[in-house]
């Protein structure tokens, strides 16, 4: 008899006992098994993480072997499993003086020591159960780095399951672990090329696939991230995280008629909600559907007032339409429920701008600045609304202080020679100019539009003619 047909016969007998306990169970009738059988009844709970039915199964099993350590053993994981750190540490402490050097006492006494958050101790345990195995350090490599996952520390976790993978390169279990614990450290692409390695070993996992497609989302692949949710969704039609996901995709890649699609289909699955509602409404607003997307965004608001990105939306629609006015109070509700986010101060500032309000405009534009001075356009426009009130100096100030995120940015340059010629500070202007033109020739159109005047300027018309000679060599 072969390997295989031990292992087909095991199954069997294991299916077969699990089969009689659960009948058991429903009949109440009385049943013996012996410690092997309610091991695999006790295990298969586990990995289906149905761990009060494990947990059971122990206490009926020790009723009839008392003494069996391996039992014991099993109802120490279950209590670490449902955070009974104190009752587990007793259990596994009772089991010591029994088996001094297992294995597997050591492993759960790492972890429960995690829980406690006394992590030297933990590392110390989990080195003496590496140091202790004769064989197996593999899956004991696993188990320690599913007792970090558990607790977050996603990391040390990565590095262990990374151990067990070398010693046992094609165990699936290690390698979607560690694709997952790679996502959450924010090192895609290593997450990336291990979930490709589970793929290539169960390529029917819609679950390895979603989470491709996060980390291809992370990563802006788009085009791979819809692939990757389509092939979830071809393996389970049914998914509603791998629908949503696969709308939000095809929104950001400005396919708004398909996410339309993908958005109506997930509502087939899920109650409607205020997010998924809001990303309809996003999707007409940006097909020039504004009545349906102003409508959307109403419904939103009826659902939760406090919605921000609804007040957000239903401002951009007002702004479209030319209401102003109404605009403005939309985006004075959003950044009033959510105050972080950068593009919504700047909508106010553009709003406000509109409506001649500067004293608004400018402080809207200065807190996106600040949230994100990577933008060159927040800085510009906080520019721009300074001189409307005619504080040109400040608005140069500004600009000199964009200057340390945007150093190389023509426009700024640009607009810089334009105030300085505003304030007769042709020298100043012609070295900002002078900048300007050594990077971003092509752009110099941008003066004349900022600073009329400027077309007739000798001296600025000397140095644009001067960079055109060069331009021409």
């Amino acid at each position: 008899m072969n390997k295989e047909t031990n292992n087909f016969h095991e199954e069997e007998e294991i299916m077969e006992a699990l089969n009689r306990y659960e009948e058991m169970i429903r009949t109440g009738e009385s049943a013996y098994f012996d410690v092997f059988q309610l091991e695999h009844i006790i295990d298969t709970y586990m990995e289906e993480g149905s761990h009060t039915k494990a947990l059971n199964a122990v206490l009926f099993g020790l009723k009839q072997h008392p003494a069996s350590t391996l039992l014991l053993s099993r109802k120490a994981s279950l209590y670490v499993f449902l955070g009974k750190t104190g009752e587990a540490q007793s259990l596994v402490a009772y089991l010591m003086t029994i088996e001094k050097n297992n294995p597997e006492l050591f492993l759960l006494n790492g972890t429960i020591h995690l829980q406690l958050q006394a992590y030297e101790a933990a590392e110390n345990w989990f080195q003496q159960s590496l140091n202790s195995a004769f064989d197996d350090i593999e899956n004991i490599h696993y188990q320690i780095g599913m007792s970090y996952a558990q607790v977050e520390l996603f990391e040390k976790a990565a590095d262990h399951f990374h151990e067990a993978q070398i010693l046992d390169p094609s165990n699936e279990s290690t390698l979607f672990e560690l694709a997952y614990c790679y996502e959450k450290i924010n090192k895609d692409a290593l997450s990336v090329h291990y979930y490709q390695r589970y793929l290539d070993l169960d390529t029917f996992s819609d679950i390895a696939w979603f989470n491709l497609g996060i980390v291809y989302n992370k990563l802006q692949k788009n085009k791979k991230a819809v692939e990757a949710y389509e092939y979830a969704l071809a393996l389970t039609e049914n998914f509603p995280g791998a629908l949503y996901n696969l709308g939000s995709t095809y929104l950001v890649m400005r396919k708004y008629k398909k996410a339309l699609l993908v958005f109506n289909d997930f509502l087939n699955y899920v109650e409607l909600s205020e997010e998924v509602l809001c990303a309809t409404g996003e999707c007409f607003y940006h097909l020039g559907e504004h009545d349906r997307a102003l409508d959307t965004f109403v419904r939103t608001l009826e659902m939760n007032n406090n919605y921000d990105p609804a007040w957000y939306g239903a401002g951009q629609v007002h702004k479209k339409i030319g209401n102003l006015p109404e605009a403005l109070n939309c985006l004075r509700k959003a950044v009033a429920l959510n105050g972080n986010f950068e593009a919504y101060w700047y909508l106010l500032g553009r709003i406000a701008f509109s409506l001649q309000q500067w004293t608004e405009s400018v402080a809207a534009f200065e807190i996106a600045c600040h949230l994100d001075p990577e933008r060159a356009k927040y800085w510009l426009w906080r520019a721009e609304a300074l001189k409307q009130q005619g504080m040109v100096r400040k608005a140069l100030e500004t600009l000199k202080k964009s200057l340390g995120f945007h150093p190389d940015k023509g426009k700024i340059r640009y607009r810089m020679a334009a105030l300085y010629l505003e304030l007769k500070q042709e020298k100043k202007a012609l070295n900002e100019l002078n900048i300007a033109l050594q990077t971003h020739y092509s752009k110099h159109h941008l003066l004349y539009r900022m600073h009329p005047a400027s077309k007739t300027n000798p001296a600025v018309q000397k140095l644009i003619h001067q960079f055109r000679n060069i331009q021409r060599l």
